[in-house]
């Protein structure tokens, strides 16, 4: 546990053993996003996305990458597809909720952070009452 570079080394070596390694590549690009290696972590979930486009994960996974960067409207897109494939994510609507707000679109992130707190997400009580109160 907090060892990101062995993770990545050893993800490594299960990558270049396997291509088509969908959860190996995600868990790589946790552990890249992590140590700060946004670039990396965008790269794998383009590729695990790319090999499975069925799992909201990866998108949700890719959005939070997007957010990094800033690119909000990358995020919620995202954000959207995960949705699309699982509409009780609650944590994609937490996440676009927040991507929305800071995208200058407060109603409809206040709506999506709602509705993350009627799925379960206990810490968007705390954003809700900060930004949409």
């Amino acid at each position: 546990v907090g060892d990101n570079m062995g993770a990545i080394a050893d993800y490594n070596e299960v990558l270049s053993i396997v291509s088509v390694v969908t959860d190996a590549m995600y868990i790589r690009g946790l552990a890249k996003r992590m140590l700060g290696d946004s670039n990396g972590a965008l790269a794998d979930a383009n590729k695990s996305i790319a090999q499975n486009n069925a799992n909201p994960q990866l998108f949700n996974f890719r959005g939070n990458v997007h957010m990094l960067f800033g690119n909000f409207d990358k995020a919620i897109l995202d954000y959207n597809q995960a949705l699309q494939l699982n509409a009780g994510y609650a944590e994609a609507f937490y996440n676009r909720g927040i991507a929305k707000i800071l995208n200058y679109n407060r109603y409809e992130g206040c709506q999506d952070l709602q509705k993350s707190i009627e799925l379960g997400i206990v810490d968007a009580a705390e954003k809700y009452n900060f930004f949409c109160r």
